[in-house]
């Protein structure tokens, strides 16, 4: 498979003040995706074009997984045959075993994703939604009973950390030194995993930042991408085949505003089965 670049320099004209300079400055690569799918269904197997979605060229792979595994279309725990990228044709083939039941009226989703939206141009209403049962177990109800298979039940533990401030800019200074191509081009989203951090145990700001210094957060891996839920799809695939999910003790990182698509690609990495 050929490589293909993430950036590449571009010629350009910089002004300052009355100068202009005609100069290389590098952009982010921009370029479509078909996730292709082929599956066993009626006695035959079959093939079909699930979705086009414009993204930066790199973890390709992960990226297809993490769409399937968003998307609810891939199950934890299971597995693929087959991945076959092809780069002259920008494709991915997510290949099902045979065993693997897929309503394709219910998935299809024949449409053109740009990379600032991962639900422009689904086909109806219903599509955007996901099926999730958010609980608390500390409150006096019952769990909510679903036969969904596509259900998901997020357990609230009351002990969920809370971040300050100057952990959370610790966590900005962390990711920004490893953003390789945001430092190139520096117009690129990034999403990144953190180990648990501690909890602080004292309510006085100087404990507090000491602290924060002493109990560097872990950086446990990031993905970049010009489309924010392209750098989570790409984060999901990586956890996915690092086996992190469920992330249960970990905090995911976002450059981007905290969106309604982007909370429920983020739901199934923390869902308890």
């Amino acid at each position: 498979m050929s490589f293909k670049f993430s950036a590449q320099p571009h010629p350009v004209q910089r002004f300052k003040q009355q100068d202009v300079s005609f100069v290389n400055d590098f952009v982010a690569v921009e370029e479509p995706l078909e996730i292709r799918l082929q599956f066993f269904d009626s006695g035959d197997w079959q093939e079909k074009s699930l979705s086009i979605t414009m993204r930066t060229p790199g973890n390709d792979t992960e990226l297809a997984l993490g769409f399937l595994f968003t998307e609810g279309i891939l199950q934890p725990g299971e597995t693929l045959d087959n991945i076959v990228e092809s780069a002259a044709d920008n494709s991915i083939l997510m290949v099902f075993p045979q065993s693997k039941s897929l309503d394709w009226q219910k998935l299809q989703r024949h449409f053109y994703t740009t990379s600032s939206c991962g639900v422009c141009g689904k086909s109806s209403i219903d599509s955007v939604k996901t099926s999730c049962d958010v609980f608390n177990p500390l409150e006096p109800v019952s769990p909510p009973e679903s036969t969904d298979a596509e259900s998901i039940r997020i357990a609230i533990s009351k002990d969920n950390q809370t971040w300050t401030p100057e952990q959370l800019y610790v966590l900005d200074e962390i990711v920004q030194q490893h953003q390789e191509q945001f430092g190139l081009t520096g117009g690129i989203h990034a999403c990144a995993l953190f180990a648990n951090a501690y909890k602080p145990n004292t309510h006085n700001a100087a404990d507090i930042s000491t602290q924060t210094e002493a109990h560097t957060p872990s950086l446990i891996a990031i993905r970049e991408d010009v489309g924010r839920h392209n750098a989570l799809d790409k984060l999901v695939g990586c956890m996915l085949q690092q086996q992190q999910i469920p992330a249960t003790q970990q905090l995911l990182w976002l450059s981007g505003r905290c969106s309604f698509e982007m909370v429920q690609k983020a739901i199934p990495i923390f869902a308890v089965p």
